[in-house]
């Protein structure tokens, strides 16, 4: 049962008896005239079943009773609610939609026109950001009049903006820049605004010019143009060739966001028409030597000027193994016989993208070891390099001791000076050379072990056999072993072989293990991997008896 106390309005009778508050009402009125009743609202208890309480007070027409204060807190939310809110205000104040850049290449400065459309966003003055720092604006406009710029650390437009809606600004910068040289290159840099799209279309007069724009978001297109003289207002010169017309080369390239983007190219008056590359290379070679192969590992790093290079010649010794060349530049490779040199091998490497500026080859290569008589370490000569130069390492591998029987036109070195990836791990020898050819030769011979035993052996007489455990410790030193020999005593067997840990000597992992020769009396154990240091190994064997000589027969 749930009780409710509700308010409700008494009938005009009970009220005038319930309320002695009341006055009577007045005689002075017409007796057809009923007087108004003054309504009174008390309080009263009501019970209504649980189950019934949904039914009688969720259903339409229903009121709820709630205080003053709460009622004028739900009216002003609402009230507030139907109100139009107001848009926020933009993020920024203004913002770059994209850029067009023209470019003329010359002797010694670039002229170029860049339009920018930029939105004015708010309403005030702005500050535009253009950067540009390194060039000098020659002429600035804004949708045809005069621009307003300030320099401070790069150029800035200054604009005022009154009315609510954006802005569309056209801005025009012409300006020039200065060209820098090197090595016959040319480049030109520019700090360009922070522009989504940013197009740029450069042209030179000469043909036949590669003209590169970077970062690029896309590949530059190349074309060869050809302009009416004059068009531009300048003359061909006397003497010309092309008849009235002016023939070019031009790229068009949409460049990646970022603070700069630069410009290069080789005019071919005074680059690479007709004139071979200059190379130089860097070599770092890391030689492993073992105990049948010598193997090389040598990374060649090229430096490219005046001009490209669409493959790469490398020449080694005839008996040389070449195993791999790698780099993702590298589309394929092929070994070819010279007929000027009949003694070395040379390797033709076809690359995708043909060199500029660097290129990175790793060169794996290998020589049979020659122990006694001297291994002489193969040389690698790149063909057509101004320069080559290097380091050279060399570490023995284990059982091997060596010294070194040659070594003219080297120049040991400290292992400090090798560059950083090659100091990994221990070298026994490093040398530097500053030209080829130079030689290199090594005596290597292999290290004898010397293996001492300590042995320890059980013996079982049983009723009808021997039972023999023989546990040997070994101390494996200067080189290390990968089998043991052991003498089996006449009449015994060979039951079991397992490796076994004495006190603080580790177990031998033993791979496995036979008897041989022709009386069966010598157990070959085979190591899983090498041994060296101090390893345990237990042997169990076992002989029967005679049937004279058992203990368990009648006496």
């Amino acid at each position: 049962m749930a009780t409710v106390i509700a308010a409700v309005q008494a009938p005009a009778e009970e009220a005038r008896v319930a309320d002695p508050a009341v006055p009577p009402p007045s005689t002075a009125t017409s007796a057809g005239e009923s007087q108004p009743v003054e309504a009174v609202i008390r309080e009263q208890t009501i019970y209504v079943p649980y189950e019934k309480f949904r039914a009688i007070f969720e259903k339409e027409g229903r009121g709820v009773f709630l205080p003053y204060e709460k009622f004028r807190e739900l009216w002003q939310a609402a009230q507030s609610a139907l109100r139009p809110q107001p848009e926020p205000p933009p993020p920024v104040g203004y913002l770059f939609r994209a850029a067009s850049t023209e470019l003329d290449l010359g002797k010694e400065a670039v002229l170029g026109s860049m339009t920018l459309d930029v939105v004015a966003l708010t309403t005030g003055w702005h500050l535009i950001p253009l950067r540009m720092s390194d060039v000098a604006v020659r002429r600035a406009t804004v949708d045809g009049g005069a621009a307003d710029l300030i320099f401070e650390q790069g150029y800035f437009l200054l604009v005022h903006h009154e009315d609510s809606e954006p802005r569309d600004l056209h801005l025009t910068l012409e300006f020039a820049k200065g060209i820098s040289r090197d090595s016959g290159d040319r480049t030109v840099t520019f700090e360009t605004p922070a522009v989504p799209v940013s197009r740029w279309h450069v042209r030179t007069r000469e043909p036949g010019v590669r003209i590169e724009v970077t970062p690029a978001a896309t590949p530059p297109a190349t074309e060869t143009a050809a302009a009416d003289a004059g068009a531009d207002g300048t003359e061909a010169a006397p003497g010309d060739s092309t008849g009235g017309q002016i023939v070019g080369s031009e790229v068009t390239a949409y460049a990646a966001p970022g603070p700069s983007v630069m410009i290069r190219w080789t005019p071919t008056a005074e680059g690479a028409a007709g004139l071979e590359a200059l190379a130089s290379v860097q070599a770092q070679a890391e030689v492993f030597v073992d105990v049948t192969q010598t193997r090389v590992q040598t990374q060649l790093d090229y430096a490219v000027s005046r001009a490209e290079l669409a493959s790469l010649k490398i020449r080694f010794p005839k008996e040389c193994l070449v195993e791999g060349v790698f780099d993702p530049n590298v589309r394929r490779w092929t070994r070819s016989l010279p007929e000027d040199s009949p003694d070395v091998q040379q390797i033709d490497v076809e690359l995708f993208e043909p060199v500029r500026k660097t290129q990175r080859l790793s060169l794996i290569y290998s020589v049979p070891t020659r122990s006694g008589t001297g291994t002489m370490l193969p040389v690698v000569q790149p063909v057509g390099v101004g320069r080559h130069e290097g380091y050279v390492a060399v570490r023995l591998g284990e059982g091997l001791r060596g010294e070194i029987a040659d070594s003219r036109g080297l120049m040991q070195a400290d292992p400090s000076e090798l560059p950083a990836s090659n100091r990994r791990q221990p070298w026994d020898w490093v040398f530097r050379y500053i030209a080829v050819p130079y030689q290199l030769a090594l005596l290597v011979e292999p290290v004898s072990p010397r293996v001492t035993v300590d042995e320890t052996v059980e013996l079982e007489v049983a009723e009808r056999a021997l039972q023999l455990a023989a546990v040997g410790v070994f101390t494996i030193e200067r080189a290390g072993i990968f089998q043991v020999q052991w003498a089996i005593p006449p009449g015994f067997e060979v039951t079991r072989v397992q490796g076994r840990a004495v006190e603080n000597v580790p177990a031998v992992e033993i791979a496995d293990w036979r008897v041989e020769g022709d009386a069966k009396d010598r157990l070959t154990i085979s190591f899983r991997k090498r041994a060296l240091g101090q390893a345990a190994v237990e042997i169990l064997l076992r002989r029967d008896l005679p049937e004279a000589e058992r203990l368990d027969r009648p006496a």
